[in-house]
């Protein structure tokens, strides 16, 4: 996957992702959690971009395993850091439903298939 592909994939699904998150965030039910929900959104853009330059360093290397032990570290490192966002956003933000849960889901879901799609297309140099 060359990078004008990958940063093209990644725009249509950020724009995608962004336009049906601003019409989820003019329900009442998810006013409250907006701005947890754009930087969620922000991280894993920035997640996507990360794996997109260590997978396309690693996809050529002569370890063979050193792709697959990078996949495993972003995977475990994206679930770290998703229960600590969540976690930290419950303790500080104090909100008063959890439907915040709703649109954080939607958005690791939507990026962890676009990641997988990526990781596939990178692995194939291999």
């Amino acid at each position: 996957m060359t990078l004008k592909s990958f940063l093209s994939s990644l725009g249509i699904i950020s724009i995608s992702t962004a336009v049906i998150l601003y019409f989820l965030n003019t329900m009442t039910v998810f006013e409250e959690s907006a701005a947890f929900t754009w930087g969620v959104l922000l991280f894993f853009i920035a997640l996507s971009i990360g794996i997109y330059f260590s997978g396309k360093n690693l996809s050529t290397s002569k370890d063979q395993n050193a792709y697959t032990r990078m996949i495993l570290g972003f995977m475990m490192l994206k679930m770290m850091l998703c229960i600590l966002m969540v976690l930290a956003y419950y303790k500080l933000a104090n909100p008063t439903g959890k439907t915040f849960i709703i649109p954080f889901f939607f958005i690791y879901i939507t990026y962890t298939v676009f990641e997988v799609v990526l990781m596939s297309r990178l692995g194939r140099n291999t």
